[in-house]
Protein backbone atom coordinates (compact mmCIF):
# COMPACT_ATOMS: atom_id res chain seq x y z
CA UNK A 1 0.00 0.00 0.00
CA UNK A 2 1.41 3.43 -0.87
CA UNK A 3 -0.12 6.87 -0.74
CA UNK A 4 0.95 9.43 -3.61
CA UNK A 5 0.05 13.32 -2.57
CA UNK A 6 -0.84 15.75 -5.00
CA UNK A 7 -0.81 19.77 -5.44
CA UNK A 8 -4.13 21.47 -6.56
CA UNK A 9 -2.39 21.58 -9.54
CA UNK A 10 -1.73 18.05 -9.93
CA UNK A 11 -5.04 16.96 -8.86
CA UNK A 12 -7.09 18.82 -11.40
CA UNK A 13 -5.69 16.87 -14.01
CA UNK A 14 -6.85 13.40 -12.27
CA UNK A 15 -9.86 14.43 -10.37
CA UNK A 16 -12.33 14.15 -12.68
CA UNK A 17 -10.89 10.38 -13.76
CA UNK A 18 -10.50 9.38 -9.61
CA UNK A 19 -13.78 10.56 -8.51
CA UNK A 20 -15.51 8.70 -11.43
CA UNK A 21 -13.47 5.41 -10.38
CA UNK A 22 -14.60 6.19 -6.46
CA UNK A 23 -18.40 7.68 -7.15
CA UNK A 24 -19.35 6.52 -10.85
CA UNK A 25 -19.66 10.19 -11.67
CA UNK A 26 -16.89 12.43 -12.73
CA UNK A 27 -16.44 16.10 -11.37
CA UNK A 28 -16.19 19.22 -13.48
CA UNK A 29 -12.57 19.87 -14.18
CA UNK A 30 -10.90 22.27 -11.09
CA UNK A 31 -14.68 22.11 -9.37
CA UNK A 32 -12.82 20.75 -5.88
CA UNK A 33 -10.72 23.86 -3.80
CA UNK A 34 -7.86 21.58 -2.18
CA UNK A 35 -4.63 22.39 -0.47
CA UNK A 36 -3.98 18.34 -1.34
CA UNK A 37 -5.35 15.09 -1.88
CA UNK A 38 -3.95 11.84 -1.35
CA UNK A 39 -4.44 8.65 -3.41
CA UNK A 40 -3.99 5.10 -2.17
CA UNK A 41 -2.88 2.20 -4.29
CA UNK A 42 -2.37 -0.66 -3.67
CA UNK A 43 -0.38 -2.89 -6.08
CA UNK A 44 -0.59 -0.27 -8.61
CA UNK A 45 -4.53 -0.17 -8.18
CA UNK A 46 -6.35 2.60 -7.30
CA UNK A 47 -8.02 1.98 -4.05
CA UNK A 48 -9.36 4.89 -2.62
CA UNK A 49 -8.29 9.09 -2.07
CA UNK A 50 -8.61 11.33 -0.12
CA UNK A 51 -8.88 15.79 -0.67
CA UNK A 52 -7.63 18.23 2.43
CA UNK A 53 -8.34 21.84 2.92
CA UNK A 54 -6.20 24.11 5.33
CA UNK A 55 -8.58 25.82 7.59
CA UNK A 56 -6.36 27.20 9.65
CA UNK A 57 -2.80 26.23 11.31
CA UNK A 58 -4.33 24.12 13.69
CA UNK A 59 -7.35 22.54 12.22
CA UNK A 60 -7.47 20.62 8.34
CA UNK A 61 -10.45 19.42 6.92
CA UNK A 62 -10.63 16.59 5.31
CA UNK A 63 -13.21 17.38 2.08
CA UNK A 64 -14.41 14.53 -0.86
CA UNK A 65 -12.87 11.34 -0.67
CA UNK A 66 -14.40 7.24 -0.69
CA UNK A 67 -12.89 3.80 -1.81
CA UNK A 68 -13.41 2.39 -5.02
CA UNK A 69 -16.69 -0.13 -4.87
CA UNK A 70 -13.92 -3.54 -5.35
CA UNK A 71 -12.38 -2.26 -2.24
CA UNK A 72 -15.26 -1.46 0.03
CA UNK A 73 -15.35 -2.95 3.98
CA UNK A 74 -11.99 -4.40 3.25
CA UNK A 75 -8.99 -4.24 5.31
CA UNK A 76 -6.56 -2.04 2.59
CA UNK A 77 -9.02 0.57 2.75
CA UNK A 78 -8.72 0.85 6.73
CA UNK A 79 -4.59 0.09 6.02
CA UNK A 80 -5.23 3.36 3.57
CA UNK A 81 -7.10 5.39 5.68
CA UNK A 82 -5.04 4.93 8.85
CA UNK A 83 -1.86 5.55 6.63
CA UNK A 84 -3.44 9.21 5.50
CA UNK A 85 -4.46 9.94 9.17
CA UNK A 86 -1.07 9.15 10.45
CA UNK A 87 0.30 11.14 8.02
CA UNK A 88 -1.73 14.27 9.09
CA UNK A 89 -0.95 13.74 13.10
CA UNK A 90 3.00 14.41 11.50
CA UNK A 91 1.41 17.65 9.96
CA UNK A 92 1.12 20.73 12.09
CA UNK A 93 -2.53 20.22 12.55
CA UNK A 94 -3.74 19.98 16.26
CA UNK A 95 -7.27 18.67 14.62
CA UNK A 96 -9.03 17.52 11.56
CA UNK A 97 -12.59 17.78 10.83
CA UNK A 98 -14.95 15.54 7.75
CA UNK A 99 -18.30 15.55 7.41
CA UNK A 100 -20.21 12.00 6.15
CA UNK A 101 -23.74 11.39 5.04
CA UNK A 102 -25.23 9.84 8.24
CA UNK A 103 -26.55 6.91 6.59
CA UNK A 104 -22.95 6.12 5.15
CA UNK A 105 -22.63 3.71 7.62
CA UNK A 106 -19.11 2.16 6.41
CA UNK A 107 -17.47 5.56 6.14
CA UNK A 108 -18.97 6.39 9.52
CA UNK A 109 -17.68 3.19 11.00
CA UNK A 110 -14.35 3.74 9.84
CA UNK A 111 -14.52 7.53 10.83
CA UNK A 112 -15.41 6.33 14.45
CA UNK A 113 -13.14 3.77 15.06
CA UNK A 114 -10.36 5.76 13.59
CA UNK A 115 -10.67 8.22 16.93
CA UNK A 116 -13.61 10.62 15.12
CA UNK A 117 -16.34 11.78 17.28
CA UNK A 118 -19.75 13.42 16.16
CA UNK A 119 -19.65 17.27 16.71
CA UNK A 120 -22.07 18.69 14.43
CA UNK A 121 -25.13 17.83 12.31
CA UNK A 122 -25.97 19.57 8.77
CA UNK A 123 -28.93 19.63 6.63
CA UNK A 124 -28.27 19.85 3.06
CA UNK A 125 -30.67 19.36 -0.15
CA UNK A 126 -32.41 17.00 1.68
CA UNK A 127 -29.35 14.89 3.57
CA UNK A 128 -28.59 14.62 7.03
CA UNK A 129 -25.20 15.30 7.30
CA UNK A 130 -22.62 14.48 10.49
CA UNK A 131 -19.46 16.38 11.39
CA UNK A 132 -16.91 14.62 12.74
CA UNK A 133 -13.67 16.05 14.57
CA UNK A 134 -10.28 14.22 15.51
CA UNK A 135 -7.78 15.30 17.69
CA UNK A 136 -4.56 14.77 16.08
CA UNK A 137 -2.45 16.30 18.85
CA UNK A 138 -2.85 16.43 22.47
CA UNK A 139 -1.72 19.61 23.08
CA UNK A 140 -3.08 23.05 23.69
CA UNK A 141 -1.58 25.85 22.37
CA UNK A 142 -2.01 29.10 24.09
CA UNK A 143 -3.22 27.44 26.58
CA UNK A 144 -1.97 30.02 29.48
CA UNK A 145 -3.50 32.75 27.07
CA UNK A 146 -6.61 30.67 27.57
CA UNK A 147 -6.79 30.05 31.08
CA UNK A 148 -5.35 33.66 32.10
Amino acid sequence: MKLKFFTPAEWGTVATKVHAAVFGAGLPENFQRIDFAIVAEDDEKLVGYMTGVEINSELLRFGFGGCVPGFQNTLRVVKAYSMALEWAKKGPWLSAITIIKNDNLPSLKLALAHGFRVIGVQYFEGDVLLELQLKLKDVRPNAELRSA
